[in-house]
């Protein structure tokens, strides 16, 4: 039942979708300033899937991030 009503896994992202990227250098953190912090930051364009579940993410200027990021890190951003 459980799993006809939630959608327990994000649908896969593909080159071109915009996401969000999770600051986890907060998520340890015990202070009450935490729960007023950013969780998420920027607003990224999808420009290379790899294999092994990490992603090529460029700023929406053109400017490619250093680093590939994993994919349990980023939520792809819709407007509404």
């Amino acid at each position: 039942m459980f799993d006809q009503v939630h959608r327990l896994h994000q649908k896969k992202i593909e080159d071109g979708y915009q996401v969000i990227v999770y600051d986890s250098s907060q998520a340890n953190q015990r202070s009450s300033m935490r729960n007023f912090a950013r969780h998420w930051f920027g607003l990224y364009l999808v420009i290379q899937v790899n294999d092994n579940a990490t992603y090529q993410l460029t700023k929406l200027d053109g400017t490619k991030t250093v680093v590939v990021i994993i994919g349990n890190r980023i939520k792809v951003f819709k407007k509404h």
